[in-house]
């Protein structure tokens, strides 16, 4: 399952912005997160897969925030019964991700990536990378352009 973190890597190497990566345990939720890394929940992303319709949109919030899925379904101009979780066996065999390691950065033109524009109050942002050990460190900023969000 490697794979998809060096796909992840060559993509942002090819943008040209700076980056660092962070090598762990692995990291399944914001909890092991903010313990692991001692780090600010506000500074940890957590990635959400979804289906909605025949499209994959990752939703990108700080910590423990929630999904507002109004206001998702709205932006997303669908139905709440046409959003669906991404189900573990999409995220780890169609898309290659581990589960917990979901991240803004994607290399298929099929994933749009929606995040909550409140990430660009921090000055950094820690995220997922593919995998389960390791974690993406960059500006709000550079994140955005890096994933197309």
């Amino acid at each position: 399952m490697s794979d998809i973190f060096d796909l992840l890597i060559e993509k942002l190497d090819r943008t040209g912005l700076p980056y660092e990566i962070i090598e762990h345990d692995e990291i399944t939720n914001v909890d092991d997160g903010v313990a692991l890394l001692n780090l600010s929940e506000e500074n940890i992303l957590k990635t959400i897969g979804f289906l909605a319709n025949r499209s994959f949109v990752f939703v990108v919030l700080q910590g423990r925030k929630r999904i507002d899925y109004k206001k998702l379904t709205q932006i997303l101009e669908i139905k709440r019964e046409s959003l669906k979780m991404l189900k573990v066996d999409i995220i780890e065999t169609e898309l290659g991700y581990q589960l917990g390691g979901l991240s803004p950065i994607h290399t298929d033109n099929r994933i749009n990536v929606l995040m909550d524009v409140n990430i660009l109050k921090v000055n950094e942002v820690f995220c997922g990378i593919g995998v389960r050990n390791k974690t993406l460190r960059m500006t709000p900023k550079n994140l955005i352009l890096a994933s197309e969000a």
